[in-house]
């Protein structure tokens, strides 16, 4: 079907008139960014190194995925399918995939290892852009995960990613911050309701 049109883009992002040009190009004295350190994010595998936001410095959206970008946006089923696209786009047979063991796969790193060991067309490695662009073709299909009936992540990334063509920095870094535990965007006051609570 038709993609599905930009509005509403995320509830906490403000559009701005002027144009991404303009406020790239404004003048501004340069100042530090985000603190980045090398530890892991509540243990998840891959997060390292990872940006630290409690200073309130990250401005736009942090794509966090757990356990990684494969699974926390497709089931181990849906990926399967996925690979035999790939199988079939090249003109093989993707019976071995349907039939191969999957049993203990929860990365999109193992999943790979097994893909290229049971693949007829025994290629060296799977992710890159060609993958990236059959997940994505596939998540345009289906935002909709067939495990647990939820959008997939990567749908509202994409779409707070377009909406940033229009962002306003300024309003933006005076009004938002992450979650420190969830990544995910709020509003200043809120957050600082949460940290009152949490005292």
């Amino acid at each position: 079907g038709p993609p599905k049109p930009l509005e509403p883009i995320h509830s906490l992002l403000a559009p701005t008139s002027s144009g991404v040009d303009q406020q790239a190009t404004r003048r501004r004295p340069i100042q530090s960014g985000a603190t980045i350190y090398p530890g892991r994010l509540k243990g998840s595998q891959g997060v390292t190194p990872f940006l630290k936001v409690t200073e309130d410095r990250v401005i736009g959206c942090i794509a966090a995925n757990k356990p990684d970008f494969e699974f926390a946006n497709f089931s181990l089923e849906e990926l399967v399918k996925i690979a035999c696209r790939i199988e079939e786009h090249y003109g093989f047979e993707s019976q071995s995939l349907l039939e191969g063991d999957w049993e203990g796969i929860a990365t999109g790193k193992e999943f790979e290892k097994r893909y290229c060991s049971l693949s007829k067309r025994r290629p060296r490695g799977l992710k890159g852009s060609e993958w990236g662009c059959f997940l994505a073709e596939y998540a345009m299909e289906y935002p909709v995960r067939s495990d647990n009936g939820q959008e997939r992540p990567m749908i509202s990334q994409v779409y707070i990613g377009l909406a940033a063509r229009t962002f306003h920095y300024d309003s933006s870094k005076e009004s938002l911050c992450f979650d420190e535990e969830s990544f995910q965007l709020m509003k200043k006051g809120d957050k600082q309701q949460q940290d009152n609570l949490e005292v």
